[in-house]
């Protein structure tokens, strides 16, 4: 699985690509179809407080869609724990910060 960040002060935004069964990792090139993932546990570090989290397909639903999300308290700050409930080609999660 491929996954990249893009941060700002007021939004996380992490992309999920599903390579698993792929020959390679070049994700932007024509691919046989993956191996579907579910239930996919994310836990994320965020420092400021949480306005909600929320996740948005192409391969379902193409609707940001809010997610329940866990908070547990660390030392270096809040980590949010959620999870996806599958993954099949490409998944966007939205973290909207205070």
């Amino acid at each position: 699985m491929f996954v990249s960040i893009k941060e700002t002060s007021k939004r996380k935004i992490i992309h999920f690509i599903n390579l698993i069964g792929q020959l390679d990792t070049v994700w932007n090139e024509e691919k046989v179809l993956p191996i579907t993932v579910t239930n996919i546990e994310v836990k994320v570090l965020v420092l400021q407080d949480i306005v909600g989290v929320y996740v948005a397909s192409p391969d379902g639903n193409q609707e940001m869609v809010s997610l329940k999300y866990e908070t547990i308290e660390s030392p270096n700050g809040s980590v949010i724990s959620f999870s996806i409930d599958s993954l099949k080609i490409w998944s966007m999660v939205l973290i909207q910060l205070k």
